[in-house]
């Protein structure tokens, strides 16, 4: 691999240089890089289908990017490869390598391909060049594309640059390395295997990079590395103009022109323009204007077939960008008064080009409008020595000499937009460890962030089940995760356990991946708070065993077992920490009866078998039970292209069966109408098979026992039981714990009183709830987790795999204490069993959202029309009336910017108003959309207990909760106010009363 490097490396980092040359650059400077990584290092490579091919991966000269390169038939470079790996295993994983003799070769003109020659190898002798494919591909592959006389084969570079990475993980324990095992062509070493996550449309298997590594020395300084570029990148964004980042990633990621160009012209400005959501339009006119301010003319060298004087160097466009943004206020109406103008006039009163003192600064914005009112002089001055040290690009944003005692409005502007004025309070995002805090009271006291069918990536009949998955909730800060376990087939006796949705066609991954997943967690985060595994086992006391076996030779020592003294008083978060601690079935060596969730899952798969047999029985007038009902490997009854469709309205509930769709789910409450399932194109069936069907289904229910093996109830530690009363569950032991569906809590246990919902409370004062979806929820949706933290309850368990509303608002809670999982429940929060003790006080809370900065497209789209963007502000609440509690959801929107998202104003709308309950529980949720067609955008999500007032920004997350990529860079500029909302009525009140003892007031005509 000496001497090649591909694409052109140097003059894309000569630009990189001209972008931030104190900041991006020294930020990573001092990382210590072996030569092996600049020069390439052999990997293989995991498909997304889960081939292994063999690739070169090297890292740039400037360390902010990393190429991933493809081997070519008689390059060099792949020798060697083959024989590394017989490290990992024998040949029968040689022929998942993507062969050389599988490239595709092109004759002499036939496709495009790129020739470069890197200019400091050059004049060694050795001319070395590497062939690039030209095809344009997005979102994240760089491809580098022009004509080359040379052609000898095709070949491709992919780049990473450090802005779209989210993380490197450790281990084969993502949907990709997951497709190679089911291939069963080979063993994966798990001490081989690396993943960098980095920005994409969605995590099933379209943005991970696999790689297996299989020299340990090269391994270990790549994941070093990597790790450093991330963490200097992320604290080096906050030191540079965020006009800046987002030009640089666009620049940077954009498939307009070959990477290796320095300059761009009119038309690929124009284009970087429209995929930053800018509504200007660049004519020939105002590019030469641009030009002769800008430009270089001819100190710049001519470029092929284009003159020189034509381009713009990353810097010059910079500048350009100022000029355009304030033209796209202009259109809007806005060019002397913007929201920034006006807050800067109205707080401060002086001119634009003046410069704000500190003192006025900390009395007239920190105190008086922010309502910082701790705030002292020194927290001011770090704010303008931090703001006057931000590298901008503007023109106009001189620092002032006095860093310490002045700041100018264009600065003042970046602080705005900034991390240090978010909406949410800083404060709240530290970890315990940051605030000296320890999580040391019985973990009933807590919430706890909770996943409901970890494994799948999707709907609960048919999606793919991902190891991935649970490394993918465990970086978002879920701590409780839930294992589906069936027995699976066998490996020379052995049991081998399964993880699946039992009777679907969802597919199955083995039971000791994913322990093996958890468990690389805990590794790379030793400290984390306890990670509680709920089991839902299926399985039979031979796959029990087994499971023991495999959490106690892979957990080893972080596997907490239980003791006597434990059963009666519950440990806390920081007392279990790095541990492993399992919910379950406890008793052991007896049938038990089944707990709620054990109910619901199995009364599902009895309504699926009761369906299965009604088709069966339909074969006559369908046809051949061969040609119309096929039974998966699963088990799992589908319907292969046919038109038939089975309706059925059950206590609300619409259920379809269609082409090649499995059957759909239903719970218990269901089952005495089951005979209800059939529509009228079942009616010809006859009502004993529909009777035979249900007496079934009923038996499977009625005669169903749970039976634990003894060495798994050994190492457990929530028991599960089925509630009856609460009188019955207050008196068991503290170990034992209830699990809720969501349509019981919402309909029955929250609706029947205060006084059922102050025993329910009290039983989560010292022992352990956790509520889940329906099982009427196929399609993995959501429900309102707000009425279950109001209960005390501490497992509110989602589906992470689907990002609408509801996960949005567990994430806004889950923000706090720095996304460790665990946050202590305030006893506010409690709905009120006596209406004495003192709780939240209502609340007035005002929002007025002013603006928005470098708004991107939705997620995988790529059209060039600019977003429209509006803007969704909700508050999610809960109150208490005759019957009990119900959740209150109060939604207001502003009107759609037309066609502009890099800098949309809304400020003169008025003020959205919102009537809080209940402070401590109820989340301020803000979402954007695209007016053409919905399509959501972002979001932030804020606990009310967290909110600071005034002006402040909105830190915008993608739908998958990562601030990465063009999303990095997006906020909302809010104004916040918050009133006592009986002291604000009676103020009101007092104000119209002094109003009329004024009388009318007359105006002289004179």
């Amino acid at each position: 691999m000496q001497g090649r490097i591909p694409v052109n490396i140097t003059r894309n980092e000569s630009l990189l240089r001209s972008i931030n040359p104190q900041t991006l650059e020294a930020s990573v400077a001092d990382i210590s890089v072996h030569e092996n990584l600049f020069r390439g290092i052999k990997v293989l490579k995991v498909s997304s289908i889960g081939q292994i091919q063999e690739r070169v991966l090297m890292l740039s000269a400037d360390k902010l990017k990393i190429y991933l390169e493809r081997v070519e038939n008689g390059n060099s470079n792949g020798s060697g490869v083959n024989a590394a790996l017989a490290s990992i295993n024998s040949a029968q994983l040689l022929k998942y390598v993507k062969k050389p003799s599988r490239i595709r070769h092109a004759s002499s003109g036939s496709s495009m391909i790129t020739t470069v020659s890197h200019p400091n190898y050059n004049d060694n002798g050795n001319g070395a060049s590497v062939s690039v494919s030209g095809d344009l591909q997005r979102p994240q592959a760089l491809r580098a594309t022009s004509r080359s006389e040379s052609c000898g084969g095709e070949s491709e570079v992919r780049a990473f640059d450090v802005s779209s990475l989210s993380r490197i993980q450790l281990g084969s324990f993502t949907y990709r390395f997951d497709m190679a095992r089911r291939n069963n062509a080979f063993t994966i070493l798990d001490n081989q295997a690396v993943s960098i996550i980095y920005d994409g449309d969605k995590y099933e298997g379209n943005k991970s990079l696999d790689l297996i590594i299989i020299d340990d020395a090269d391994r270990q300084n790549f994941v070093r590395v990597v790790k450093l570029m991330i963490h200097a990148y992320l604290n080096a964004r906050a030191q540079v103009d965020r006009d800046a980042l987002l030009l640089r990633y666009t620049w940077l990621n954009r498939t307009l022109v070959n990477e290796a160009d320095v300059t761009i012209g009119m038309s690929e400005f124009q284009m970087m323009l429209k995929m930053i959501n800018c509504p200007v339009k660049i004519t020939d006119e105002k590019w030469r204007n641009a030009i002769n301010k800008y430009g270089e003319g001819d100190s710049l060298k001519r470029r092929r077939f284009r003159k020189a004087a034509d381009q713009l160097k990353f810097q010059q466009s910079l500048w350009l960008l100022e000029d355009v943004k304030r033209e796209a206020a202009a259109e809007q109406k806005h060019l002397y008064s913007t929201p920034v103008d006006r807050i800067w006039k109205d707080l401060f009163g002086i001119k634009d080009g003046s410069k704000v003192s500190v003192e006025v600064f900390l009395t007239k914005f920190l105190k008086k409008k922010q309502m910082e009112l701790k705030s002292g002089i020194n927290r001011a001055e770090k704010i303008f020595a931090t703001f006057n040290d931000i590298e901008m690009a503007k023109l106009s944003a001189d620092a002032s000499h006095d860093k310490m005692k002045f700041l100018t409005k264009s600065r003042f502007e970046v602080y705005l937009e900034s991390s240090m004025n978010d909406a949410f309070d800083p404060s709240k995002e530290l970890t315990p460890d940051k605030l000296q805090e320890k999580l040391d009271k019985p973990i009933t006291h807590y919430w706890i962030n909770s996943s409901h069918n970890t494994y799948l990536t999707g709907d609960q009949l048919k999606s793919h089940s991902s190891t991935g998955m649970y490394m993918e909730v465990l970086a978002q800060g879920c701590r409780c995760l839930e294992l589906d376990i069936w027995d699976g087939d066998k490996d020379d006796n052995t049991p081998i356990p399964i993880i699946t949705h039992g009777g679907t066609l969802t597919s199955k991954i083995k039971f000791e991946d994913v322990v093996k997943a958890i468990n690389m967690f805990l590794t790379q985060n030793p400290n984390s708070y306890p990670l509680i595994l709920s089991l839902e086992n299926h399985c039979s006391i031979p796959y029990q065993d087994q499971m023991t076996l495999i959490m106690k030779k892979v957990f080893g020592e972080r596997l907490y077992i239980p003791h006597p003294f434990d059963l009666d008083y519950l440990p806390s978060p920081e007392n279990l920490r790095g541990k492993v601690v399992l919910k379950g079935k406890k008793e052991s060596g007896i049938d038990m009866d089944e707990d709620e969730e054990d109910i619901d899952e199995r009364s599902s798969h009895s309504i699926e078998s009761s369906l299965e047999a009604l088709m069966i029985n339909s074969s006559n007038s369908l046809g051949s039970i061969p040609e119309r009902v096929k039974r998966s490997d699963s088990g799992k009854t589908v319907i292969p292209r046919h038109p038939i469709e089975i309706t059925s309205q059950l206590q609300g509930k619409a259920f379809r069966i269609s082409n090649e769709a499995p059957l759909s789910y239903s719970d218990r409450k269901l089952l005495p109408r089951a005979e209800e399932f059939a529509n009228e194109e079942n009616e010809r069936l006859s009502m004993n098979s529909k009777q035979m069907s249900m007496k079934t289904v009923q038996t499977a229910v009625d005669t169903h026992h749970v039976k634990i093996a003894p060495s798994l109830a050994e190492i457990t530690l929530f028991h599960g039981t089925r509630h009856k009363s609460w009188e019955q569950s207050n008196a068991m032991p503290t170990h034992h714990m209830h699990s809720f569906n969501d349509s019981k809590v919402s309909q029955r246990l929250c609706r029947q009183g205060k006084e059922n919902i102050g025993k329910w409370m009290k039983y989560n004062e010292s022992r352990m709830s956790r509520l889940y979806p329906s099982g009427l929820r196929y399609k993995s949706s959501n429900f309102n987790p707000l009425l279950g933290w109001s209960t005390g309850s501490q497992l509110i368990a989602l589906n992470f795999q689907t990002t609408d509303e509801f996960m949005h608002v567990n994430h806004g809670r889950f923000r706090q204490y720095g996304g460790c999982g665990y946050i202590p429940r305030p006893i506010t929060s409690f709905l009120s069993r006596d209406e004495t003790i003192s709780r939240d006080r209502e609340v007035l809370l005002k929002i007025r959202v002013m603006s928005g900065s470098r708004l991107p497209k939705p997620h995988g789209t790529y059209s060039d029309d600019c977003i429209s963007p509006y803007v969704k502000v909700s508050v999610h609440d809960v109150t208490i009336d005759k019957v009990g509690a119900r959740e209150v959801t109060k939604t207001c929107k502003t009107q759609a910017i037309k066609g502009n998202g890099l800098n949309p104003f809304w400020d003169h709308h008025d003020f959205f108003e919102f009537i809080i309950k209940r402070k401590s529980v109820a989340i301020l949720l803000f979402t954007v959309h695209n007016e053409s067609d919905d399509a959501f955008i972002a979001f932030s999500s804020i606990p009310i207990s967290c909110l600071r007032l005034g002006y402040r920004s909105v830190k915008l997350f993608d739908a998958w909760h990562r601030r990465s990529g063009a999303f990095a860079f997006a906020s909302l500029l809010v104004e916040i106010e918050m009133y006592d909302h009986q002291k604000f009525k009676k103020a009101e009140e007092a104000a119209r009363q002094k109003r009329r003892a004024a009388g009318p007031r007359f105006v002289s005509l004179d």
